[in-house]
């Protein structure tokens, strides 16, 4: 879900630890709403519960008791993933280059606004991957919060303006039926499937631009983001200066993977950035 095809080359783009984390996020909620979406048809088609389950169950109706838990289930798998999302635009709020959009953000700047601020500056205003993160914060909105689903015009404009796009690219998505969905409140399998892998696809654009200009300032801003200055500065206190570079590697490696190949990139082997 949300995957890019391969364009026949061995050589891979570098992806942040950012986007490293959203895709492993997503690709287990993924797996695991897949799993209780198969064992829910198990229940419909009357399959009995095990013995060994020592739990209350007994469904009046087994369809309707299935296809409620499923709903839970997709609604669920929603907030999880706008969290995914959440963390991601977090990460990436802590650039240097996006200082002035985040400087312009309060207290009550919500994570639609983020995404579109982030996005829309990386991608262009107009962008259909963008407008499709926004719808799925928003849904995740009206889920927690049991309020309306209102998408902004602009961004319901893209949409529908794109529509014959998004259908080919998404498993013929129609985008109309997916806002009705949002407003009513009831959204399918397939609707969730593909809000997320426009907001994977979106992660993935967003990376290959940053990446065009990513520099010194970006790895420390990260290394800070992620809190792993501190353990940092402690291997440089405590090992030897010929195996510094490598117990630092280690460490950003263990905790932020794909980062540590920016550190060796662009940072000091003496580990004098954290000093």
């Amino acid at each position: 879900m949300g995957s890019i095809p391969s364009d026949g080359t061995t050589s891979k783009a570098p992806i942040s630890a950012a986007l490293n984390q959203l895709l492993d996020d997503l690709g287990k909620a993924s797996f695991y709403l897949n799993t209780i979406v198969v064992g829910l048809d198990a229940v419909e088609q009357g399959h009995p519960k095990p013995s060994s389950l020592d739990i209350k169950w007994e469904p009046a109706d087994r369809q309707s008791a299935s296809r409620m838990a499923r709903h839970f289930a997709v609604e669920a798998f929603m907030v999880r993933s706008a969290e995914a999302l959440k963390a991601f635009i977090k990460a990436y709020s802590a650039l240097p280059r996006f200082a002035a959009i985040v400087g312009n953000w309060t207290g009550d700047t919500g994570l639609p606004e983020k995404i579109d601020g982030l996005g829309s500056s990386l991608l262009g205003e107009g962008d259909y991957l963008v407008s499709g993160a926004v719808t799925l914060s928003l849904w995740r909105n009206r889920i927690v919060h049991r309020g309306t689903f209102s998408l902004p015009p602009k961004h319901k404009k893209t949409l529908i303006d794109q529509a014959a796009a998004i259908h080919s690219a998404y498993r013929n998505l129609e985008i109309t039926e997916l806002l009705r969905h949002a407003r009513e409140g009831r959204p399918t399998l397939k609707d969730v499937s593909c809000l997320i892998a426009m907001t994977i696809n979106l992660a993935r654009a967003m990376d290959q631009h940053v990446y065009s200009s990513f520099d010194k300032d970006d790895v420390i801003a990260w290394i800070s983001h992620f809190g792993l200055a501190p353990a940092l500065k402690k291997v440089v206190r405590e090992t030897s200066p010929e195996r510094v570079l490598a117990s630092m590697a280690r460490v950003l490696k263990s905790n932020a993977p794909r980062l540590e190949a920016d550190f060796l990139r662009f940072c000091e082997a003496d580990g004098s950035d954290f000093d």
